[in-house]
């Protein structure tokens, strides 16, 4: 009894091995679409498929004033709307030049549309784009798996229940359903993340500020940039006397060599 209940054993973990043997497909490939004069809505969603994963990205040209307003403002419009969520936020507002803003949002389909007008009534839009990726694939490869983990389950249920009279094949038997357990748990998180980009959509907004636009703008990034600028002419020429004056030491001497050798050819 106890060696037939070890070969099952031995049998149910070499299925698994078998079944787990096959790679796991990735992502289909992307497809996008991109027009700074459409809105999001606009450009809508890609497709009529259950398994799109939909990405928008716009950028938009504020003035150097709005620039933490309108970052202040779409986060606050994310935290008034349900299931949106604060993926990434930064704003360099310090500097007098290269000023910027990033805001990255999770948010429902319906919802994009609204914080896509809160950004753009603050500037103008100079790129709007929409990528999908089709994660039919490899949910199929995770439903997959999922049901082989939870059959392999049941039948590690089943050979615990045969081997009562085996102390060692039950401790190997409750060593597999935890590691079994595991690896369901990890995969319906896997499958739970998946769902959740079909379910959801994710919108990149960038601020941007043009400093150099018009005759003054040019001049105070001239004013801005003349201390850094002296800065390094002077450390410039620092380093250049320092490279010279080791050949210095070789070239003075040489000079005189050469003018008292021609000093006595002409005597």
């Amino acid at each position: 009894m106890r060696d037939l209940t070890v070969s099952r054993f031995c049998l149910a973990i070499f299925l698994l091995a078998a079944s787990g043997c096959s790679g796991e497909p990735g992502e289909m490939p992307a497809v996008s679409q991109s027009n700074a004069g459409d809105s999001v809505s606009e450009i809508g969603r890609m497709g009529d498929s259950d398994t799109l994963a939909h990405t928008h990205e716009m950028t938009v040209d504020v003035d150097a004033g709005t620039l933490e307003e309108s970052y202040s403002a779409v986060q606050g419009r994310c935290n008034e709307i349900e299931n949106c969520t604060i993926l990434a936020a930064t704003i360099r507002s310090h500097e007098d030049r290269h000023m910027w803003a990033h805001v990255r949002l999770r948010l429902l389909p319906e919802s994009v549309s609204t914080i896509d007008a809160l950004a753009a009534s603050f500037g103008q839009v100079i790129h709007r784009g929409t990528d999908a990726v089709d994660l039919a694939e490899p949910i199929l490869d995770r439903e997959e798996r999922l049901s082989m983990l939870r059959r392999y389950m049941e039948d590690l249920k089943e050979l615990r229940e045969s081997a009562r009279d085996d102390v060692e094949a039950l401790i190997r038997v409750a060593s597999e359903m935890a590691e079994t357990q595991a690896k369901i748990e990890s995969a319906e998180g896997e499958r739970a993340h998946l769902q959740q980009r079909i379910d959801t959509e994710v919108l990149s907004i960038r601020f941007t500020v043009d400093e150099a636009r018009g005759f003054w703008g040019t001049i105070g990034t001239a004013f801005v940039d003349f201390g850094d600028e002296l800065a390094n002419g002077i450390a410039s020429a620092i380093l250049g006397i320092a490279f010279i004056l080791p050949w210095l030491v070789v070239v003075i001497p040489l000079l005189y060599l050469v003018r008292w050798i021609w000093r006595r050819t002409r005597v």
